[in-house]
C-alpha cells in the first residue's frame, strides 16, 4: 500500500499524484533515502493522530475530563487555571456606501479559557504524559521525559 505521492516501481518510474510521470536512473542508496524520509514523515504526522491509550482504550483530542478520568484513572498531577485571550470578530452592520458587499466593522472583546493540564507518570519505562484541556475538551497531548513513579 504506497501513497499517491510518490510511486516507485522497479523500473524507477515515479509518478507525482497530479499525473506527471518521469523515468530516472535512480541509484539504490537514493531510493532508500527518499523512502526513509517517506516513513518517518509518515510516522511523524500519525503518532499525533494516535491520542493515548490507556489499557485497552483510546483517548484522544475531544474528549472531556469526566472521559480521559473514566479511561485512564485520575492523573498524577492536575493544574487549573484560567487565561484571559483576546479575540477579533467581524459583527455585520449597516452599509456607509451605495455597493458596498459586505458592511460592518471588527469587535475585539476578551474571553476567559479555563486551562486544565493533567499529567500522567506511568513509570520509569515509560513516557510521561501530558494533556492539556481548554473548556472542558482535550485539545494536545504531548510527551515529557522518563516517568518517575514506581509501580
Amino acid at each position: 500500500n504506497v501513497p499517491a505521492a510518490l510511486v516507485v516501481t522497479s523500473t524507477t518510474l515515479i509518478s507525482a499524484p497530479w499525473g506527471v510521470a518521469a523515468a530516472h536512473a535512480l541509484s539504490p542508496v537514493l531510493l532508500r533515502r527518499i523512502f526513509g524520509l517517506w516513513l518517518s514523515l509518515s510516522l511523524a504526522g500519525s503518532a499525533q493522530a494516535d491520542g493515548m491509550r490507556c489499557g485497552t482504550q483510546l483517548v484522544s483530542d475531544g474528549d472531556t475530563p469526566y472521559e480521559v478520568r473514566n479511561t485512564c484513572g485520575a492523573p498524577d498531577q492536575a493544574l487549573q487555571r484560567t487565561e484571559l485571550r483576546t479575540v477579533n470578530q467581524w459583527v455585520d452592520g449597516p452599509c456607509l456606501y451605495r455597493g458596498q458587499v459586505r458592511c460592518g466593522q471588527m469587535v475585539q472583546y476578551t474571553v476567559q479559557v479555563q486551562v486544565d493540564e493533567w499529567l500522567y507518570d506511568f513509570g520509569p519505562h515509560q513516557l510521561i504524559r501530558n494533556l492539556v484541556f481548554e473548556n472542558g475538551r482535550l485539545i494536545r497531548l504531548y510527551t515529557g521525559g522518563y516517568g518517575v513513579k514506581q509501580t
